[in-house]
């Protein structure tokens, strides 16, 4: 919702620029659609996200392209593994597995807070992000790791997160 108006707002980026000062600021705490480099599923999936905030119409598999494709360096097409579905496992389905740091905890929260310190309040999103996605700590470490501009930064950032989920709940 878009402030004091309540009218909904839907964040698309048009190219692969961060957002800094008050724009990286308000949308700490939204979510947006990249429009590169998969333009027609950026806009199917802009689509779908309006349907489901104005009505919540209920969408076929088919309305959205499975998965948007890349180029490799030789120009051929190669198909990105489709994204992860956020519905409810069904019956006989392996059971989603646990986050790497579950949030709210202590580590979750100092993890969450050195990586606050270089990118703000956006943090907490991408701690979330990476803890669901990553099937490692060595990837959650990477996947959080990218959003640290400095290289020197970075190392002395990865070595504080691991000590972080080393240490005993």
């Amino acid at each position: 919702i878009g402030g004091s108006l309540s009218v909904p707002v839907f964040p698309l980026r048009l190219s692969p620029i961060a957002p800094s000062g008050a724009l990286r600021y308000e949308l700490a705490i939204r979510q947006w659609i990249d429009l590169f480099p998969h333009r027609r599923y950026a806009l199917a999936k802009l689509g779908q996200t309006i349907k489901r905030a104005i009505g919540g119409f209920e969408l076929n598999e088919s309305d959205v392209p499975l998965s948007p494709t890349s180029v490799d360096a030789n120009g051929a097409a190669v198909a990105n593994p489709p994204a992860r579905s956020k519905r409810p496992a069904s019956k006989g389905a392996p059971t989603p597995r646990a986050p790497i740091i579950a949030s709210g905890t202590p580590q979750f929260e100092a993890i969450r807070a050195l990586l606050a310190r270089h990118i703000g309040p956006i943090a907490k999103l991408f701690v979330e992000k990476a803890a669901s996605e990553a099937n490692t700590s060595d990837e959650f470490c990477e996947q959080l790791a990218t959003h640290v501009a400095a290289p020197t930064d970075r190392s002395s950032f990865v070595q504080a997160v691991r000590k972080q989920l080393a240490a005993k709940p």
